[in-house]
């Protein structure tokens, strides 16, 4: 039986990387040859102290982002096998054996997304559908609401980098998350796409569940916000073949100053309204940054 190696990339948040670090080696130390933490220059210092030796631990020089970060875990990786597992996230059961036998069993089977829940047991999203032009214009929230128009079973499910196995061949031969286009939000995608387009399998699956409630490896802001919207016209560049970028960047711009509109009207009806005040500014720094598209 091989074993798999484990990449926890962590920005503070001590103390629920050691909550992931204690059940791997509580579920899975026998079948798990390393566990690699790789700390993105924290602000705080790693207050623990692990005396397994499987456990290694590695910091930054410099500040890389999350893909970056990630990268460096996964290139030092030295089993077939690797387990990706963000520092909010731990484990609840045995995966092991069961990824590695899934991965044996198919010679073409590039990555295996989990199944993340959360405290309730609730799904906390474990993959998106490959987004389409349409979405970006109009926006997450509407391409929601649209539902099956967007959302139709021709689409490429894309398991979202919290809770992913990967078989290394394979990101090796893709050469791993890009870090220089998409440092931060939608590398995971742009990988899940690239590996698509290399003829590998992706598979997601209900049978292995990680605990994973989400929203402590980032926060949603307005810089949030603009990041995604950046590196968004930037994967949409690179994996559709748009004939009028131009078109698409007037849409966008469009549909910004629609909502920028309407917070204006809120602003002024609400009487509590620092938080649309903070999106308002939010959604003008969009729009400028749209500009330089």
């Amino acid at each position: 039986m091989e074993n798999i190696s484990v990449v926890i990339p962590v920005y503070g948040e001590w103390k629920l990387a050691k909550k992931n670090i204690d059940s791997i080696l509580a579920l899975e130390e026998a079948n798990v040859n390393e566990i690699i933490v790789v700390d993105d220059c924290s602000p705080e210092l790693n207050p623990y102290t692990f005396e397994n030796k499987k456990v290694k631990l590695i910091r930054n020089i410099n500040n890389l982002g999350y893909a970056g970060t990630v990268n460096n875990g996964l290139k030092i990786a030295n089993s077939n096998y690797i387990l990706l597992l963000d520092s909010d996230a731990h484990l609840i059961k045995p995966v092991v054996k069961k990824l590695i036998s899934m991965f044996k069993a198919d010679r073409l089977l590039g990555t295996i997304g989990l199944t993340a829940i959360g405290e309730y047991g609730q799904k906390t999203g474990s993959f998106q559908l490959k987004p389409t032009i349409l979405g970006y214009v109009v926006g997450q929230a509407a391409e929601a609401k649209l539902g099956d128009s967007f959302n139709n079973k021709q689409r490429l499910m894309l398991p979202f980098s919290c809770c992913l196995a990967f078989r290394k061949s394979c990101l090796q031969e893709v050469e791993y998350f890009d870090d220089v286009t998409f440092p931060q939000v939608e590398s995971d995608v742009d990988l899940g796409i690239r590996i698509f387009k290399a003829g590998w399998k992706t598979l997601i699956t209900n049978d292995l569940v990680v605990y994973h409630q989400g929203g402590n490896s980032y926060k949603v802001n307005s810089k949030r916000v603009r990041l995604y919207h950046q590196a968004k016209w930037k994967l949409l560049l690179r994996h559709y073949d748009i004939k009028y970028p131009k078109i698409l960047k007037y849409s966008l711009a469009l549909r910004v100053r629609l909502e920028i509109g309407l917070m204006q009207i809120m602003c002024l009806v609400k009487s509590n309204g620092n938080n649309i005040t903070e999106k308002l500014l939010g959604r003008k720094q969009l729009l400028e940054d749209i500009r330089h598209y």
